[in-house]
Formats: C-alpha cells, structure tokens, sequence
C-alpha cells in the first residue's frame, strides 16, 4: 500500500507532493509501483472529498486501474443524479460506514434533495452492522445477531466480503 499526499496550504507550504496535482500524483504513484488499484478514503467532509475523487480518477485513469472508496461518516455529497453518476462509475467498490446516531450522514438532508450512492452500512446501537446495497429509501429494523443484513425485502443478498465472521 503506497500513499499520497497533497493538500494546498494558505500559508505556502504544502505536503510531498508540492507542485503538482492529486492526479499526477496518483499517476506518478500507479507508474512508479506498478499499482492496479487506487483506494480514497476519508472520514466526514474528507469522506466527501474521497468520494469526489475516488469519481474523478475513475473518469480520468485507465479502465485497467481499479477505483475503491471507502467513507465514514459520508454527508450526503450531492443529488440523485450525482449518486447515481458513483454507482455507474464505481459499481461494487462504494462502502461508507454510518455510526449509530451520527447525525453527518443525514445532512444536507433529502428534503434539500440530497441523497446517498449505494453500498451504505449502518452500526446501530445495539452492535448490529446493517447494510444498504441500494439506494437509501428508508430504514427497517430487521437486524439479525450481527451479521450485515439488507435494509430492505427489494435487496439481492450480500457478498460474503461484506459478512462479519
């Protein structure tokens, strides 16, 4: 696993990467390790941002460079056409993680039009993990002794990755 980092500082400074893009540093990182996968993660906002570029490299890089995000905590990032932009460009390799009652998750808000892109785990109160493979349309409770379970009768089964032992 090989990171990079950049960020833009008003004060001047920057990180390792001083003087060029997130995608030409990504690129420079793919080249220089011969990487086939590139993962964003991010926490909150970060978790947004992760997600915007984890959409902006998959248009940008090869179709042989695999492109993941993960998220925790995610605010929804935009409105059901941008989710539905993430699912096209990153089927299956979406998972953002909501804990408990976090309330960063259900902000903006649907009522503003907001709205999640699939492949959302919830960890409810009681320890149990409950995963949306859809489209967020409301929570069930039917959560079965801490095993990721589908939020809805309309969802096919989850892969066995997303099971807890």
């Amino acid at each position: 696993m090989y990171s990079v980092y950049v960020r833009d500082c008003p004060c001047g400074t920057s990180g390792p990467t001083s003087g060029i893009t997130t995608l030409d540093a990504v690129c420079q990182a793919i080249s220089a390790h011969g990487a086939s996968t590139v993962t964003t993660v991010g926490f909150s906002l970060g978790a947004a941002l992760a997600l915007i570029d984890g959409v902006f490299l998959r248009l940008q890089l090869p179709t042989t460079v695999t492109i993941k995000f993960v998220g925790y905590g995610l605010p929804c990032a935009g409105n059901q056409v941008w989710a539905d932009l993430v699912d096209a460009q990153l089927p299956g390799n979406v998972v953002h993680v909501n804990n408990k009652k976090d309330l960063v998750p259900i902000l903006p808000g649907k009522f503003l039009g907001y709205h999640h892109p699939s492949e959302e785990i919830h960890i409810e109160e009681s320890g149990d993990w409950v995963a949306c493979p859809g489209h967020y349309r409301g929570r069930t409770d039917h959560v079965l002794h801490h095993t990721i379970q589908p939020c809805g009768p309309d969802f096919p089964p989850l892969p066995d990755q997303y099971h807890r032992p």
